[in-house]
């Protein structure tokens, strides 16, 4: 968990035992109403098997009420909606 701007932020972080210090970060943000869990489980864990072939970190981001502020004016999802 990290704080940003007074929140806590969450999010899950797979590290293969063979990454070395410089690895890549891959950041996998997930869809609207899902979560960090369901993006994990949607990908079949194929990152997290790319991660220990390849020696590079995952994170996948969990956004506020399952959802992202992408900057579209249209959808009313929570993290938009309260600009966050």
């Amino acid at each position: 968990m990290i704080t940003v701007g007074g929140m806590e932020r969450t999010y899950t972080t797979v590290v293969p035992a063979n990454v070395e210090p410089g690895a890549p970060l891959y950041v996998a943000l997930h869809g609207n109403n899902m979560d960090a869990a369901g993006m994990r489980e949607a990908t079949g864990y194929q990152l997290d098997e790319l991660a220990a072939e390849h020696g590079f970190v995952v994170v996948y981001g969990q956004g506020y009420e399952t959802s992202w502020h992408d900057c579209r004016n249209s959808p009313p999802y929570t993290a938009r909606l309260e600009n966050i």
